[in-house]
Formats: structure tokens, sequence, C-alpha cells
């Protein structure tokens, strides 16, 4: 059996095909998690603008001008709206009116 002997310039074109190849392989790893992304953030922006209609027909207030703020606990949970602008007076009646 004899056994080729690779020179400098053979092991050099080897290494570069074999770092084309890993180079590809991320690429294709990286196009597959940002696709995976984009339709989970698809998804959640499906999700937050029907719960932003459907809270616009339930809650009084602007849900652009207020923050919720949510807090699990042991027995439930807590909410938390605060108006965005402390001095917007309008919305913190409607706030307080919800509540």
């Amino acid at each position: 059996m004899k056994l080729n002997k690779l020179t400098s310039a053979g092991w050099q074109k080897r290494s570069w095909w074999l770092l084309g190849l890993i180079a590809l392989a991320a690429s294709a790893t990286v196009a597959g998690i940002v696709f995976v992304g984009s339709s989970s953030n698809q998804k959640t922006s499906n999700r937050q603008a029907e719960v932003a209609e459907r809270g616009a027909n339930v809650m009084p207030f602007d849900l652009e001008k207020t923050t919720h703020i949510f807090q699990a606990s042991s027995d439930g949970g807590v909410e938390i709206i605060l108006a965005n602008d402390p001095s917007d007076n309008q919305q913190i009646k409607l706030v307080q009116q919800h509540l």
C-alpha cells in the first residue's frame, strides 16, 4: 500500500477547503437561528397586537400612554399600571377608575 504524501501546498489547499466548509456550516446555522427567531418575533408581535386590540375594548386608559408590570406571587400575581407621564392626570384617573 502506497501512502500519498501531501506537500505544504496540498495541506494549505485542504485547510482552506475545510475552513470554507466550516464557514458555510456556521452561516447556515446562523441563518437558521435568525429565521426561527424572526418567526418567533412575528408570533410575539401578532400576539401583542391581539392583546392591545382586546385591551382597548376593556381598559379605558391608553395602552400607549401606560406601562403594565406583572409580578408573580405564590397565590397568583399583581399587576401594576403606571402612566408613562407622571403629570398625565387623565391617564392616572382612567387607571384608577378601571381598578
